[in-house]
């Protein structure tokens, strides 16, 4: 599970993978053939984007809009088909900004930390399997056992009915016999 950011102006290389371009404008110069996908639903709206126009300035804002805007439930589908393509290939994600603080960047930060979450969450479901699977054990041992006391209680008073019954009848008979 390899994803990365590149500038899209950069060479192609054969790690790049499955090659990404995350911006809304296809860029100058580049011709179809070098990009695998463009998902331009997944850039910034049009208004953040020209909202922000790279003002370093107003980068810790556009990182928190935009991120905003990856939680909605169109680009949520999307990021989750960049982690599905990463399963299986090298992802490269494209931008064209001279900028390095860009959509890409927080786009790939934000999958990463959806990776990571997956991750955590899949060790803890495995945990609780685990856990689970164990207790389901101990609980059919215990029930088990609680079956075989419960027999050998109702065994064994039925043993001293048979027996009060049993004795009943013999008093019974000796104290009709005098």
């Amino acid at each position: 599970m390899n994803i990365k950011i590149k500038r899209v102006y950069e060479q192609k290389t054969v790690t790049d993978g499955y090659r990404i371009l995350v911006d809304r404008l296809w860029p100058r110069g580049i011709k179809h053939e070098n990009i695998t996908k463009w998902m331009k639903e997944i850039a910034p709206s049009q208004e953040l984007r020209e909202w922000y126009h790279h003002d370093p300035k107003r980068w810790n804002t556009f990182k928190q809009k935009y991120n905003k805007e990856l939680h909605t439930k169109i680009n949520a589908d999307l990021v989750k088909k960049i982690i599905d393509i990463s399963k299986k290939h090298n992802v490269t994600l494209l931008y064209a900004s001279v900028s390095e603080n860009n959509n890409a960047l927080v786009l790939l930060k934000h999958i990463k930390r959806i990776m990571i979450k997956s991750k955590s969450k899949s060790k803890s479901k495995s945990k609780t399997k685990t856990k689970a699977k164990s207790k389901s054990k101990s609980k059919s041992k215990s029930k088990t056992k609680a079956k075989s006391k419960s027999k050998s209680k109702s065994k064994t008073k039925s043993k001293l009915k048979t027996k009060h019954l049993h004795f009943k009848n013999q008093y019974r008979k000796n104290t009709q016999s005098d």
